[in-house]
């Protein structure tokens, strides 16, 4: 008779460990006050000590490894790993990549490129500064501090590329844009909003000409002997 079958071959290990929450199960923050001249560092918030333990410090800098800015990091309870971006540009980054990373230090694998649409029709890489993941495991990032609102569905999904590639070869995270937030104007000539009725939600004393208005630089559009016509949220300039 014919010899049994071959087992299969044992599945590789994965790319990105899971956190180890057991050893390290305290909040966790990644800070650095300029990554030229001191690394990133992974810190955890020891509660019942009152002060933040380095638990390592970011130093593979690398084409498929960049790690000049580090930001907008979230924890994914789908697959208990943490996403976020990274990026080779420094002090001001105009490419980022999404990569995930666990308490290992210098695991982070980059995943895709960031990039969202423009008014051309083609993608245009973006950086972000505001990152989360939902329980569904959807990323959600927030750039140019929140005039941007972009997600990615099932992160955990996204497959890990061949050890070492450079993050130049990655593919596009094909994020949605699903809203524009602060700096976009919204009509809202059919609120019928009034300099009085706006000041007094300010707390201005309507009657008092001489007070500064600080909501009309750049926030609302209009008014005087009519309705406001534009809210423009987060454009507030003093």
């Amino acid at each position: 008779s014919p010899p049994p079958p071959s087992p299969p071959p044992p599945s590789p290990p994965p790319a990105v460990d899971a956190w180890n929450c057991t050893t390290y199960p305290y909040p966790v923050q990644i800070i650095s006050a300029n990554p030229t001249n001191a690394p990133f560092r992974t810190m955890q918030l020891n509660i019942a000590a009152g002060d933040f333990e380095e638990m390592w410090q970011w130093t593979q800098n690398t084409a498929s490894h960049p790690i000049d800015e580090i930001n907008a990091l979230a924890y994914n309870v789908i697959d208990d790993i943490v996403y976020g971006m990274f990026s080779p540009d420094y002090p001001t980054p105009s490419t980022g990549y999404l990569c995930r990373f666990s308490h290992v230090q210098d695991s982070a694998v980059c995943l895709c490129e960031v990039n969202t649409p423009t008014d051309n029709g083609n993608p245009a890489t973006v950086w972000g500064n505001a990152g989360t993941i939902t329980k569904a495991g959807t990323y959600y990032l927030g750039r140019e501090g929140g005039t941007y609102l972009l997600s990615l569905e099932n992160v955990a999904a996204l497959p890990s590329p061949p050890p070492s590639t450079p993050v130049t070869d990655l593919g596009n995270c094909n994020m949605v844009q699903i809203q524009r937030g602060r700096g976009a104007s919204i009509t809202i000539t059919n609120w019928a909003l009034s300099v009085s009725d706006l000041d007094v939600l300010y707390g201005i004393d309507p009657a008092d000409s001489s007070a500064t208005r600080s909501y009309r630089n750049g926030v609302w559009t209009g008014g005087g002997g009519t309705p406001f016509t534009k809210w423009t949220p987060g454009n507030q300039n003093y």
